[in-house]
């Protein structure tokens, strides 16, 4: 028999005491020991010692726990061809104290297991497809797991998985059976959000770099993934996503949540909102778990700046990422921005009297993150993307890279990346130099999958993060009635037919159009997270409420039989 387990192994480091401490008490312990644990370890080793040919899929850090865990699969003849190993954090270990009667205390520091990637799991398609059944946990992140399962059931003709038993103990009477006798076009949302939300691992620095070249933690080009083959089957499982999932932004000491807040509507996009208003939904936004916030000073001309600033200034400045932009310096003498017009419409009324000038150059960055920390109150940004330099590729690459490389390199800054609504010059950017982490706006959404050919996989195999705003296209996928706005302007007839179109194939599947269009860019691997651009906290509520939402597969299948999604979009 062959079996593929996914899941983690541990180091156990198991103290023995005569009683299990109480709150702020230190102890005698009368022994102490090392042993091999985790629960997909233990199933790996367990299996092979009875006879089965069996791969083990894991990640485990460079160190001595890792090496040694290595060995101790190879000695128990575990396939460890898919053991991968990071330097991102240390081995998973479990600190364990035991009493004489056998109670126990255990603390289960993860480390290394949370790392665990979707392109790890596409590496080990093979070894999964192969096996005759796949062993899974929950001690790895729940997305992680579902996307393993998802393989199995997508492409192992043999792969046995276990099928949930009923109340009355025979298989298939169980949730996917009561389903059965139900309507099955009713739709749900699997989790509402809370207003108390449980305590969410928080968006923070994870620590010190290596002291290896930052060049030399890039992945290799032979390392990237073959997109195309991350196309979820029309039969496999829906993976539900967590809007507060921490994930590790790129190759950055920096954790952000799957889900970020886009603060330019709070700032005044097309119309006002009320100070009171976009506080509450700051706050809103923080109580359920949102740790990645995204501001700029062309957002309000600098108001959308001073409200993100005012509603964190109480936040430990550690349990969250705050991301602004340089390009544009805020002027009082200059002429307003033709640029911000929007077929006449104007993007920013009711701002505060100044407008911004475009400066690339090195000083001109150094003066804009000063300016943007004055207007924040805060000592520091986490993220500085250059924004917009579509005419000055130039001066951009020559001057404000290397004003952001240098505030990388002095630790001012954990990332440097770059804001634009289009692909083209972000791939010449991550060709030309070492990038963190790219704001793709609008060009990776139900309706343009511009990203798609060439920067997304270039994206995955720098290792560069990308963060994906605009999801609605401005308005249109939101609601396409005549006049909805497609990149800041009047969306063309045929645009909203097409978007028409998508918004029939939803209804006949009970989706919501907007449901679909927040969830389809996170089933990219490449996509780190998702900015949501709420003016109110309702529309912030109903935006997680959705990406709550459990898609059928069927609907990407539709979608791609009539030419509205390509064939090689990888979908949630």
């Amino acid at each position: 028999m062959r079996v593929a387990v996914v899941g983690a192994a541990n180091i156990d480091l198991i103290s023995y005491v005569p009683r299990l401490p109480r709150v702020g008490e230190t102890l005698h312990g009368t022994s102490f020991r090392m042993g091999y644990g985790g629960k997909g370890a233990n199933q790996a080793v367990m299996a092979a010692k009875l006879g089965a040919e069996v791969a083990m899929v894991c990640k485990l850090g460079r160190d001595v726990f890792g090496e040694g865990t290595l060995e101790n699969f190879r000695q128990a003849g575990v396939d460890t061809t898919h053991v991968g190993f990071t330097e991102e954090a240390f081995s998973g270990v479990a600190p364990i104290a035991v009493d004489p009667e056998g109670r126990n205390s255990i603390v289960i520091v993860t480390g290394a297991n949370d790392l665990l990637s979707f392109e790890d799991l596409e590496r080990a398609r093979p070894a999964i497809a192969a096996a005759d059944v796949l062993v899974a946990q929950l001690e790895l992140p729940v997305e992680t797991t579902l996307a393993a399962l998802r393989i199995a059931r997508a492409d192992a003709g043999g792969t046995r998985l276990p099928r949930r038993l009923g109340r009355d103990g025979r298989r298939g009477a169980g949730r996917s059976g009561a389903r059965r006798r139900h309507d099955r076009r009713r739709r749900r949302i699997r989790r509402r959000a809370r207003d108390v939300p449980r305590r969410r691992p928080t968006a923070r620095r994870r620590g010190p770099k290596s002291e290896r070249g930052r060049r030399g933690q890039r992945p290799r080009s032979g390392d990237a993934d073959e997109l195309p083959q991350r196309r979820r089957s029309a039969g496999g499982p829906a993976v539900l996503i967590d809007p507060t999932q921490a994930r590790p932004l790129g190759r950055t000491a920096l954790t952000v949540t799957r889900v970020g807040l886009g603060t330019a509507p709070l700032g005044g996009l097309y119309a006002p909102v009320a100070a009171t208003d976009a506080d509450a939904t700051i706050e809103r936004a923080w109580q359920l778990g949102v740790r990645l916030f995204d501001t700029a000073p062309l957002y309000g001309h600098g108001l959308s700046e001073r409200r993100v600033g005012a509603a964190l200034a109480q936040r430990l400045r550690e349990e969250l990422v705050l991301a602004t932009k340089v390009g544009r310096l805020l002027r009082a003498d200059a002429p307003p921005d033709d640029s911000q017009l929007s077929g006449g419409l104007e993007r920013w009324p009711d701002v505060p009297p100044v407008n911004p000038v475009f400066d690339f150059s090195y000083d001109g960055v150094m003066r804009s993150l000063a300016e943007s920390l004055d207007r924040l109150g805060l000592d520091r940004v986490d993220v500085l993307h250059i924004h917009d330099p579509d005419e000055h590729y130039e001066q951009a690459l020559e001057g404000a890279y290397r004003a952001l490389d240098r505030l990388r390199a002095e630790r001012t800054i954990g990332a440097v990346g770059a804001g634009m609504n289009q692909t083209e010059m972000l791939v010449r950017f991550a060709r030309a130099a070492d990038f963190d982490c790219f704001l793709v706006a609008g060009r990776y959404t139900l309706l343009d999958q511009s990203a798609l050919g060439e920067l997304l996989p270039l994206c995955l195999e720098r290792g560069i993060a990308v963060i994906v705003g605009g999801v609605y296209n401005s308005g249109i996928l939101a609601d396409p009635r005549p006049g909805a706005t497609y990149d800041y302007s009047v969306a063309p007839p045929e645009l909203l037919e097409r978007v028409r179109r998508i918004a029939d194939i939803c209804a006949r599947n009970d989706v919501p159009l907007k449901a679909a269009a927040l969830q389809f860019p996170l089933g990219h691997p490449a996509v780190t997270s998702l900015l949501l651009g709420p003016r109110s906290v309702a529309e912030l509520e109903e935006n997680l409420a959705l990406l709550r939402v459990e898609l059928p597969p069927r609907l990407w299948s539709e979608l791609r039989r009539e030419q509205l999604l390509p064939d090689e979009a990888p979908t949630p």
